[in-house]
């Protein structure tokens, strides 16, 4: 008789099972689809810098994940390059571009200067968006655009 119960009870999951579908794999989100390289450029005060970004995606969450990476700069002031950190949720995508050496600049506490923070909006194939850096002593608007190489 107990043989029996359970029989009927593992046969009763396995028909409960049978119903259902096999799961799927997640679909990638712009954390995932915003990794990887960018050229573009940023604009603002009169002057165009050309970037390179390359960003890796890290810590995903449900709604997106943490961004790093690095830049190369270059326009009429010279070239720089630097840190990239940021954020990406849905197609909101923050960073903020910390150059490897600052411009000497007095009284620039708390800011660096050189310091670039972009709000971007990711469409599927480019960022663009707002963004500020910091100069001496002030900072400036600019806007940024950047597409896959």
């Amino acid at each position: 008789m107990k043989r029996h119960i359970a029989v009927a009870s593992v046969m009763a999951v396995l028909c409960a099972a049978c119903g259902r579908s096999s799961p799927t794999a997640p679909t990638p989100g712009a954390s995932s689809t915003v990794a990887g390289a960018w050229h573009g450029t940023i604009t603002g005060g009169g002057t165009t810098r050309t970037l390179r970004l390359t960003l890796e995606a890290y810590l995903a969450t449900s709604s997106g994940a943490l961004l790093a990476g690095r830049y190369e700069s270059s326009g009429a002031e010279g070239d720089d390059g630097g840190t990239v950190g940021g954020a990406v949720t849905d197609t909101r995508v923050s960073l903020l571009l910390t150059p490897s050496s600052a411009p000497a600049c007095p009284n620039a506490i708390p800011f660096t200067p050189g310091l670039v923070a972009l709000q971007l909006t990711f469409d599927g194939t480019r960022l663009s968006g707002p963004g500020t850096v910091t100069l001496c002593p002030a900072s400036e608007r600019v806007d940024a655009v950047f597409t896959r190489p």
